[in-house]
């Protein structure tokens, strides 16, 4: 079979899966199972809120995994959770209208905030996520100019790009200062299954169901982007607000309705697998840094997700390093790209899910010989 575009050699940059753990052969059951059933519902179309059966299972997976009932009817299907982020920034910021994110967050909520013309406002981190005295400061320092911001953006359990995951008291301290402040919050839940190390700690919604959080969460991440299917939840008044945004005519029905025949009784068996591999390769990928530039670089190690996020040399001329690595193949994450500002910044992102543990092995070499020559006098 011929490719449209050619794979990299080293393919480090999105946050796909293993494509070995797609189920392919249980969707294609799955979907032989259901199609004969779906005539009439194909020729229609889709419900406003997406299929229900597959809302259904989105319920269950967050009542198993935070022990808290979700309403099906605050549930609602997007094309990827990135469609629902897109909503949200439509219908809640606008023109010079202050966001807060993460000071290192997510390229696709970045875009889809600038789409808008938003302010964006960077929160500096730690190692355990989102600094929440800094986020107090800044909320006050805009309640006195009269600016609240439109929503905090949040990825607090393994956060992309850095791995971090948020402690239960900075989420209940964060959830407190939004109520202080009537802000929303949005909470980008979306690796909160990819555990390596133990469950991770209660969503911000599962600590706040009845506030004004909306709650992203994807399908996509646990069995291939290529599905393009995710979710929000919210409460009615903020779940409205959204929708009158979604112009798309609907979500697919095809597409939910297989992956709700399967998931329904294998999502956490599928789950598991996946934990099995990604636990498999970050550490694969951690033992090479570790070989390759160890003395070099620096990296906190992710309990989950599917990125390492590291730090180059202050010595190091980051623009070299970038153009000597895509020469040789290595398709990455810069980490301009995830920086609130563009600001240049002395870090860049691996993805460790979808490369072979070969390609992790012999990539992470060759990405040190390109650090080794940024270090050295341009010639």
């Amino acid at each position: 079979m011929t490719r449209s575009v050619p794979m990299p050699s080293y393919p480090f940059g999105g946050g796909c899966p293993d494509p070995h753990s797609l189920p392919a052969a249980e969707l294609a059951a799955a979907a032989q199972r259901i199609l004969p059933r779906l005539q009439d519902d194909l020729a229609r179309y889709p419900d406003r809120l997406g299929w229900l059966p597959l809302r259904e299972v989105a319920a269950q997976r967050f009542r198993d995994r935070e022990g808290v009932s979700l309403p099906v009817e605050s549930i609602v299907l997007t094309s990827g959770s990135q469609q629902g982020i897109t909503l949200a920034c439509q219908a809640l910021l606008g023109p010079g209208k202050p966001v807060i994110v993460e000071e290192f967050t997510y390229p696709g909520t970045l875009r889809a905030m600038r789409h808008v013309g938003a302010r964006i406002v960077g929160v500096p981190t730690d190692e355990g996520g989102m600094r929440i005295d800094r986020l107090a400061a800044i909320l006050a320092e805009m309640s006195d100019r009269g600016e609240l911001p439109g929503f905090i953006y949040t990825t607090p359990t393994y956060q992309n790009p850095t791995g971090a995951t948020l402690s239960v008291a900075r989420r209940r301290e964060l959830l407190a200062l939004a109520r202080q402040y009537g802000v929303p919050v949005v909470d980008d839940n979306c690796y909160a299954d990819l555990d390596y190390a133990g469950p991770p700690p209660p969503s911000l919604k599962a600590l706040d169901p009845e506030g004004d959080v909306i709650l992203f969460e994807s399908f996509s991440k646990i069995v291939g982007p290529g599905l393009r299917s995710g979710y929000f939840a919210a409460p009615e008044p903020l779940r409205e607000r959204l929708l009158a945004h979604k112009i798309d005519a609907g979500t697919s029905i095809l597409t939910a309705a297989i992956l709700a025949e399967y998931l329904r009784d294998h999502l956490w068996e599928h789950v598991g697998r996946l934990r099995e591999i990604g636990r498999r390769k970050r550490d694969a990928m951690l033992a090479a840094f570790e070989r390759s530039l160890g003395d070099r670089c620096a990296w906190q190690v992710p309990d989950g997700g599917y990125f390492l996020w590291v730090r180059l040399p202050d010595a190091c001329d980051v623009a070299r390093v970038h153009a000597a690595a895509r020469a040789r193949g290595i398709v990455y994450g810069d980490g301009r790209a995830f920086h609130y500002a563009e600001a240049e910044v002395p870090y860049f992102r691996f993805s460790f899910a979808y490369p072979t543990e070969a390609q992790i092995a012999e990539g992470v070499a060759v990405m040190a010989e390109c650090i080794e020559q940024a270090m050295a006098a341009p010639v």
